[in-house]
C-alpha cells in the first residue's frame, strides 16, 4: 500500500489492519465478510454485476425464441422471466471464485467502511 499523501498515523493503522484482516478472507468467503470489509465489498459486488449479466445474456436467447415459438409459456413478460431465471441460477448455481484485489490508500479513503471506522 502506498499514498502520495500524507496521512495521520492513526489513519495508515486502520488502513494496515484493514488490508492485513482481509488476507485470511479470501479462503473463508469474502462474502461472509462483505458487511465488514471494503475488500470483500468490492470484490462480491463486482462478482455479482459480471455473473449476474452472463447469466442475463446467456439466457436472453433461449427465452426469446422460446417466448417466440410458445408465447403461452410465460405468464410474465419476457424481462421478468429473463430476470427470475438468472437471480435463480445465480442464487443456486453459480458459485464465483473471488481473486483478490489492491487497493490504493485512497480508494480505501474513500470506501464507506473505512470512513465510518476512522470517524469512530
Amino acid at each position: 500500500m502506498s499514498s502520495d499523501t500524507h496521512l495521520p498515523t492513526r489513519t495508515l493503522k486502520l488502513l494496515d489492519e484493514f488490508t492485513e484482516k482481509h488476507r485470511s478472507h479470501l479462503e473463508k468467503g469474502c462474502q461472509k465478510f462483505q458487511t465488514t470489509c471494503p475488500y470483500c465489498q468490492i470484490i462480491v459486488q463486482e462478482q455479482t454485476d459480471r455473473v449476474y449479466g452472463m447469466l442475463v445474456g446467456l439466457f436472453s436467447v433461449t427465452v426469446s425464441r422460446a417466448l417466440l415459438i410458445s408465447p403461452e409459456l410465460a405468464d410474465h413478460r419476457p424481462n421478468e422471466l429473463l430476470g427470475n431465471l438468472a437471480f435463480v441460477a445465480y442464487q443456486d448455481w453459480v458459485q464465483p471464485r473471488y481473486e483478490d484485489i489492491e487497493l490504493s490508500d485512497e480508494e480505501l479513503l474513500d470506501h464507506p467502511y473505512v470512513r465510518r471506522k476512522i470517524v469512530e
